[in-house]
């Protein structure tokens, strides 16, 4: 990708032409994916997992999904909230600590919460945007695999579209190499 967006940004011609195209579409693929309408059906079946933990943390690939994330659970009467780079930084630290606290029971975000936050009693993480970095999914994972005082076990959804580039079993991908 760092050569396709080199070529990209190198200047006029054919090939840069075909490398802004790709880029342009690999863009739109992650929109149709990450704007999945059965990902947020998803998050309404959920509920009643999301009721039975202590703090949930919903991982998004956009900032409108995280909106749109916490705003479905908001009308099913859940506290929850939305951030993301696109908020002033005063209200993100505000968010998070109520979440911390237990004010807010969901956070829903893009990849600003994949490391650095730590709150140990969040036990259940959807991931809405599941992605093909190893070390993504293992920080993701890292903001709920952490021990419980209480003995609770972490839980985790994966949503994905199957046979594409989100689906985790290589032959499921449709045009994308294994």
């Amino acid at each position: 990708m760092a050569d396709v967006a080199r070529l990209a940004d190198g200047g006029h011609g054919e090939e840069t032409s075909r490398a802004r195209g790709y880029l342009t579409a690999f863009s739109r693929r992650r929109q149709i994916l990450a704007d999945s309408t059965a990902k947020l059906e998803l998050l309404k079946k959920l509920e009643p997992a999301v009721r039975a933990a202590d703090r949930t943390i919903v991982f998004t690939e956009r900032q409108e999904s995280a909106e749109q994330a916490a705003e479905t659970f908001m009308v099913q009467g859940l506290r929850a909230g939305a951030i993301h780079s696109g908020i002033n930084s005063d209200t993100r630290r505000i968010v998070l600590s109520q979440f911390a606290q237990g004010a807010l029971s969901v956070i829903c975000a893009p990849r600003i919460l994949d490391g650095g936050i730590d709150v140990p009693a969040a036990d259940f993480a959807i991931i809405l945007a599941a992605s093909q970095s190893r070390r993504q999914m293992v920080q993701r994972m890292g903001r709920v695999l952490r021990r419980k005082s209480d003995g609770r076990y972490a839980r985790f959804v994966i949503a994905y579209v199957i046979g594409t580039s989100e689906d985790p079993l290589p032959g499921n991908r449709a045009g994308v190499p294994s």
